[in-house]
């Protein structure tokens, strides 16, 4: 893969020049020529690919689209350079379209970043043939994935340590996307270093994929040679290769999975509210009922048998009045103002 990525990469280059188009790069080394339109940057790439010797049935494109970036107050997408403009519908509608036409694969950042109902119906037409990855959505956030889970949107996350600051906060938005079948995708910033460390935890957490620039300048190629000495050390026991569709295939079993779970989560709720009924009942006897209950004591205690075992009946009495004040101390006890209950921590 990195191999195919490389040769087309310069052969892209090649043809740009060809055809009079600047093949100076951008930030993350990729080509920023001064096309008229989306489409004929994937011809571009489409040809670069049957040029390099390889065909779209091995080779696929992932698109960033940025849309937050377009994306207007008043609900409206407008691309400044052809100077068109889409509402939601048009746009996924147009997705669609480049989707069925062209060998994409991934597309990132689809639709604006506070729109989780947009996304959600994205998801539902395109989730089951590509990979739809939420960037500016989720920014390696696991309250913002959570909500992404809860409400059905996008079916994959991209990790930028640095964005959620911490290892460990990293590690647990990947564990919540791994639990809900979502991919997840290591990736780089714009102000990148030579620093290799994303590599290392791309491997360690399994990630099917990466995404770090194009195979141009030292701290975009750091992180592949990294990978490729990785793979080097690891030997017969690397394993490479990401399948959509059996990615697919586990989410829907984890859907069914939740629809189950959320049976039996509102069975265990009306059992613990049947359960804390009961026992607010039985705890809420009156200093009556106490004291109807030591009386009772006495009058068990009175005659020969309270002589004969005297120092015994001191202990149960004194017994009985430990478990009075314990039972005081639970019906009094406070509960907490509130109870959050979530589906996703059960999954």
């Amino acid at each position: 893969g990195l191999r195919m990525g490389c040769e087309i990469y310069h052969t892209l280059g090649k043809i740009l020049r060809s055809m009079g188009y600047a093949s100076t790069v951008g930030d993350e080394g990729g080509f920023a020529p001064n096309l008229s339109d989306d489409e004929e940057a994937l011809e571009l790439i489409c040809r670069a690919i049957e040029e390099s010797g390889y065909d779209t049935n091995h080779v696929k494109i992932a698109l960033d689209c940025a849309a937050s970036e377009w994306y207007t107050d008043d609900g409206i997408y407008r691309m400044p350079k052809r100077q068109k403009q889409y509402n939601k519908a048009e746009l996924i509608e147009y997705w669609e379209r480049l989707a069925r036409k062209y060998p994409i694969f991934s597309m990132e950042d689809g639709l604006d970043q506070r729109d989780f109902e947009g996304w959600a119906t994205l998801t539902e037409r395109l989730g089951n043939q590509i990979l739809l990855v939420g960037d500016d959505l989720f920014v390696t956030n696991e309250k913002r994935l959570c909500e992404g889970i809860r409400r059905g949107a996008a079916n994959a996350i991209l990790i930028k340590p640095n964005q959620i600051g911490s290892l460990s906060e990293t590690l647990n938005v990947i564990s919540t996307a791994k639990n809900a079948g979502y991919g997840y995708i290591p990736s780089h910033r714009s102000g990148e270093t030579e620093d290799t460390t994303l590599a290392d935890l791309a491997v360690a957490v399994g990630a099917h994929l990466i995404k770090t620039g194009a195979p141009c300048r030292s701290e975009r190629v750091a992180k592949y040679n990294r990978l490729l000495r990785i793979e080097s050390s690891l030997g017969s026991s690397a394993q490479y290769g990401f399948d959509l569709k059996k990615q697919t295939e586990n989410k829907k079993k984890l859907a069914r999975f939740g629809r189950i779970a959320d049976y039996a989560f509102s069975g265990v709720v009306c059992l613990l509210f049947a359960t804390l009924f009961i026992s607010s009942f039985v705890i809420s006897c009156t200093d009556d009922a106490k004291a109807a209950t030591r009386s009772a004591f006495r009058v068990v205690q009175t005659g020969s048998m309270a002589k004969k075992n005297e120092k015994n009946t001191y202990l149960e009495k004194n017994d009985l009045n430990d478990q009075i004040q314990t039972f005081d101390l639970i019906r009094t006890e406070a509960l907490p103002d509130e109870m959050e209950l979530e589906l996703y921590d059960i999954v």
